[in-house]
């Protein structure tokens, strides 16, 4: 676990690396529960537009706002597998990262003894076979340990968070680790585990039978990009305006 936690506090992820933009000084995440899937459309060629650009609630009607510290908290009997959406630039990985350093830090999330940051896009990870090959470790020995402990506990105490569903090949959808991990844990005597995913809803339809929850990450407010923006271009308003200007004549862009 300290070594974990050293990692989340010590390391930046490639995909947080940008020199432009620059991240913002406080991460704000908009999120919202899913609690039903009553749809605002029929089957008709809007609906479609409006799924392919990847918002939930463009869709569906039900769901009620939800900090991110209860993300956790579940009506469901099924175990806790939680389902994290959002359109394509929306944070899910930043989003995913988060969650791990305030693990880290002690801020949040104190419940879990080990966290477990999973980015399914990496080429290594996705020919992983084993809990083991998931394991950050400074040798394999080391992972191997763990990953009997993990294993001793039935995985209590244990999250997975798992970056990037929609990134990882169709067919480990259904025979990999990955899949066991989500959907058959007992396999690895690791049910008792709880996993965060991370995905387009375009691509996660086949997780909706397993997970206790559906969160949606619904992307910042007007207020909120304006007070991002100003910060990235230093306060320079001439440039500010410029910015907004074209990202008006573009809507598809500030939609997204």
């Amino acid at each position: 676990a300290d070594y974990l936690r050293g990692r989340y506090q010590a390391q930046i992820p490639t995909f947080l690396t940008l020199q432009w933009p620059p991240p913002p000084t406080r991460r704000v995440f908009n999120l919202a529960m899913i609690r039903g899937q009553t749809m605002r459309y029929g089957i008709d060629e809007e609906m479609v537009r409006l799924m392919l650009r990847g918002r939930v609630s463009d869709v569906l009607v039900q769901n009620t706002s939800v900090k991110l510290e209860d993300i956790f908290q579940t009506d469901s009997a099924k175990r806790r597998v939680i389902l994290i959406e959002g359109a394509p630039g929306s944070g899910k990985s930043t989003l995913a990262w988060h969650v791990c350093q305030k693990w880290g830090s002690g801020e949040l999330f104190r419940e879990f003894k080990a966290v477990v940051f999973v980015q399914l896009r990496d080429p290594a990870i996705q020919s992983a076979r084993s809990v083991e090959d998931l394991l950050p470790a400074e040798s394999r020995g080391q992972a191997v340990r763990v990953g009997q402990e993990f294993q001793a506990c039935r995985g209590q105490g244990v999250l997975w968070v798992m970056d990037g569903w929609d990134e990882l090949p169709s067919c480990l959808h259904t025979e990999s680790i990955f899949h066991r991990l989500i959907v058959s844990p007992e396999k690895e005597n690791l049910h008792l585990s709880t996993v965060v995913i991370t995905s387009r809803p375009i691509a996660s339809g086949d997780l909706h039978p397993v997970v206790s929850s559906r969160v949606e990450i619904l992307g910042f407010t007007q207020t909120e990009v304006k007070g991002y923006f100003t910060e990235a271009v230093g306060g320079d308003t001439q440039t500010l305006q410029k910015l907004q200007d074209q990202l008006r004549e573009r809507p598809v862009i500030e939609a997204s």
